[in-house]
This record gives structure tokens, C-alpha cells and sequence, in this order.
């Protein structure tokens, strides 16, 4: 009977230990993942930070376009020689 209560708790103990392994290799697993998805993520914020900048460039040759457009309809010119683009 002791040997019996000894047994089941050798028994017990064992699974314990495995169960304790299994839990752990799949929170190594987890951590690794999370580790890869930061990295992914840094990555992805540093292409975001450049798009940014470049659109905050291209929206502002967009507007010296715009301005230099502007100034030419504006002009003398471009008013005296309206009528030669009119269809």
C-alpha cells in the first residue's frame, strides 16, 4: 500500500515533469515567435517612416506645381494667348 502511494506519486510525478516540459518548449516556441514578430514589426514601422517622407515630399512638389501652375494662368501671357488653346 505504501509502495502502491509511492508508485502513483513517482506516476504523478513524472507526468507532471512532462507536462511541465511540453508547456515549456511551447512557451520557447512562443517566445520565438514573438521575438520574429517584433522584428517583422520594426521592419514594417521603419518602411511606413520612409513612405511617410516620401509623400510629405511628393505633396509638396505637388504643391510648388500647383503654385507654379497657378503664377503661369496668372500671367500676361497665358492671358493674351487664351484664345489660341480655346477648341
Amino acid at each position: 500500500s505504501e509502495r502502491q502511494v509511492s508508485v502513483e506519486l513517482e506516476t504523478m510525478l513524472a507526468s507532471a515533469r512532462q507536462e511541465f516540459s511540453e508547456t515549456d518548449n511551447a512557451l520557447t516556441h512562443a517566445q520565438a515567435v514573438v521575438t520574429g514578430l517584433n522584428s517583422d514589426l520594426k521592419q514594417s514601422q521603419a518602411v511606413v517612416t520612409g513612405l511617410n517622407s516620401d509623400l510629405k515630399q511628393s505633396q509638396a512638389h505637388s504643391e510648388k506645381l500647383g503654385d507654379v501652375i497657378s503664377d503661369m494662368e496668372q500671367s500676361r501671357s497665358w492671358r493674351y494667348t487664351a484664345w489660341l488653346r480655346k477648341k
